[in-house]
């Protein structure tokens, strides 16, 4: 069934939402305002093969998917002018959206029992990353790890990677939950028990935010 509808309506940010900030991450609850409508939309897509070579494990260990919704507006979305508003109140930065198109990742396990040492691959992003935690499974979350070697990100081959041996915290994930953070640090989806996501899909909305830096 085709269903029109604005993002700015659906994907309305919560003005009674709970902000707190947990080792330098800013972790606001009770997200969106019509989760059970943002749920409905996420749950009835059609999603792309995400990064994969000919010869990687996306399709054939697990599912690794991308949606994104290539909105228009000639100004900053609602969405976004809210976000930017609360990373300057929190971090004191002025930042902007690094583009305009939403995405929202998708993971599935096709194989069960894997083992906790593997996880999402370790990665930089930009300066600032926004994710909200949208299936209803509390599993998990994301690892900032604390690492000065550099990690070859061969994620396209396999996006799961041994974390054994690097020093990590873990912001936890909730329905309806965002949090924004570094993305200049190393970081990667963490999952407790892989089963989980073996009958179930693992879903975020993902944004960039960029820091502006003033003129020289």
């Amino acid at each position: 069934m085709i269903k029109p509808f604005r993002f700015d309506d659906l994907f309305k940010i919560n003005s009674g939402a709970n902000i707190s900030v947990e080792n330098d991450c800013l972790i606001i609850d009770n997200f969106f305002l019509n989760y059970d409508m943002v749920l409905d939309y996420v749950y009835n897509n059609n999603v792309e093969i995400w990064k994969h070579t000919p010869n990687g494990k996306n399709f054939t260990d697990y599912y690794d998917c991308r949606h994104a919704i290539q909105t228009w507006w000639d100004d900053t979305s609602t969405f976004d002018r809210q976000i930017i508003k609360v990373i300057k109140y929190y971090y004191h930065m002025d930042v902007l959206q690094s583009k305009k198109i939403f995405e929202f990742n998708y993971f599935k396990h096709l194989k069960m029992g894997v083992s906790n040492d593997y996880q999402h691959h370790p990665h930089v992003d930009v300066d600032f990353n926004l994710l909200v935690y949208l299936d209803e499974q509390s599993n998990g979350g994301t690892a900032i790890y604390n690492t000065e070697k550099h990690i070859e990100n061969n994620e396209a081959d396999n996006l799961l990677y041994d974390v054994s041996g690097l020093d990590k915290t873990i912001i936890q994930a909730k329905p309806n939950r965002c949090v924004i953070f570094n993305g200049n640090q190393y970081h990667g989806g963490h999952i407790d028990n892989h089963d989980v996501y073996y009958d179930n899909w693992r879903i975020n909305l993902v944004r960039f935010y960029e820091r502006i830096l003033p003129r020289s």
